[in-house]
């Protein structure tokens, strides 16, 4: 769809990673922290150059051609217009910070080295700027239900004929994801 109006989201995403890995004979410990920062500068507001709404399809029509007479087509003539406002300047900037720690254990040492056995947790925190303008579209969602996440999982895989051709894996696990920023709008009329 063509359209004047400009829709842009700046992010600015910042992430510091580190991991540490341990192992003795057949166990391997890994662990590591995960900090992550997202600054959001947000334009995405409908008609912010304003809006025109015409009684009928033939008065948007005479009105592009500049032919319409307003006094002759009475209320099928009728235009209303909208001017773009927002309290917001059209703009939010919103931020994110998510804050996680890991620890995973995979022993390989069962049924003749051929079974891999894998358990991890994954604890998480997430911290929102306030919601200036919370989306109507998502009233009680504009906010993680708990900004805490505790995510444990398991894993397994098994070289059934031991030469490493045919091998079953398998895992269960609890995995989030941080809430997106979606959750807020900027509105084109006050």
């Amino acid at each position: 769809t063509k359209t004047s109006t400009p829709r842009e989201s700046n992010e600015l995403t910042t992430q510091l990673f580190s991991s540490t890995s341990y192992s003795a004979g057949d166990l391997v410990v890994k662990g590591g922290v995960d900090f992550m920062k997202v600054d959001v500068d947000n334009q995405f507001f409908q008609n912010n150059a304003g809006r025109f709404q015409f009684g009928t399809y033939g008065a948007a029509n005479a009105w592009a051609r500049g032919t319409l007479d307003v006094a002759a087509a009475g209320n099928a003539g009728t235009i209303t217009y909208s001017g773009a406002v927002s309290p917001y300047k059209g703009r939010i900037e919103m931020w994110t910070r998510t804050a996680s720690l890991f620890a995973q254990a995979q022993y390989s040492g069962l049924v003749s080295k051929r079974l891999v056995l894998t358990a991890g947790l994954r604890a998480t925190t997430q911290s929102f700027s306030d919601n200036p303008l919370p989306n109507p579209n998502f009233k009680g969602l504009d906010q993680a239900q708990s900004a805490n996440a505790l995510d444990p999982r398991f894993g397994f895989s098994f070289d059934v004929d031991g030469r490493g051709k045919t091998v079953i894996r398998g895992g269960l696990g609890s995995f989030t994801s941080p809430t997106p920023c979606a959750y807020q709008y900027v509105p084109s009329n006050a």
